[in-house]
């Protein structure tokens, strides 16, 4: 569980066990808290049979839960945090996995083979970049949906405007500037086709650069 950057990790370490507390109570743990980062977080082994008898299988629609509520317990001590899903904060796609993500820093910082989704997902952006036509299936999902989110932001923001209460107007001015200030909904795949298209440019290439294994670092 961590904290923002530069938050006091002993408030990091109360809202972590207030966490606990309230979604694990009859689960027995250890924790420890680490400040190695910018990020101060805790650590924290749970038992999975809890003093009840019953096991503890979380899924993966509960890790949304704990994020919202291990921020909450963070704002309780004092701590400005929100958890919010990647599509509201205009991101698209799921991200990465955390076995992608520990490969991913693996190869980042070892070298060595990379992974293989990792290449899979340049060999679909060099095809984005230079196929004709590309398919943008996925892409134009993606951008409907956030298309949609945008407008539904933009529609709330216009009716609070429109409200009599001071506060609901102030709202209606800030959804609409956080509204302008979410990213270009595109996938990574988008990112790294329009990378590779700039490097080709840059390098006067006629023809497309096939992707090698040491130039993905």
């Amino acid at each position: 569980m961590s904290g923002p950057a530069g938050a006091a990790p002993d408030k990091v370490e109360a809202a972590a066990r207030a966490h606990l507390a309230y979604m694990h109570p009859e689960h027995p743990y250890v924790r420890v808290t680490h400040t190695d980062t910018p990020h101060p977080h805790v650590h924290v082994v749970l038992r999975a049979l809890g003093r009840n008898r019953r096991r503890l299988t979380p899924q993966t629609r509960d890790l949304e839960r704990y994020r919202e509520n291990f921020a909450q317990a963070l704002r309780q001590v004092g701590i400005e945090a929100d958890a919010s899903p990647r599509w509201l904060r205009g991101l698209a796609g799921r991200g990465l996995e955390p076995g992608q993500w520990r490969t991913a820093r693996r190869f980042e910082l070892d070298g060595g083979e990379p992974p293989r989704w990792l290449e899979h997902q340049v060999s679909e952006a060099s095809q984005i970049a230079f196929a004709a036509p590309p398919d943008l299936d996925r892409e134009v999902r993606v951008l409907t949906s956030q298309g949609r989110i945008r407008r539904a932001f933009l529609d709330l923001a216009s009716r609070l405007s429109g409200s009599p209460e001071l506060e609901d107007r102030r709202l209606g001015l800030a959804i609409q500037g956080y509204v302008r200030e979410l990213p270009p909904p595109e996938t990574e795949r988008l990112t790294l086709s329009r990378q590779m298209r700039a490097r080709n440019a840059d390098l006067g290439e006629s023809e497309p650069i096939p992707p090698r294994r040491e130039r993905l670092r």
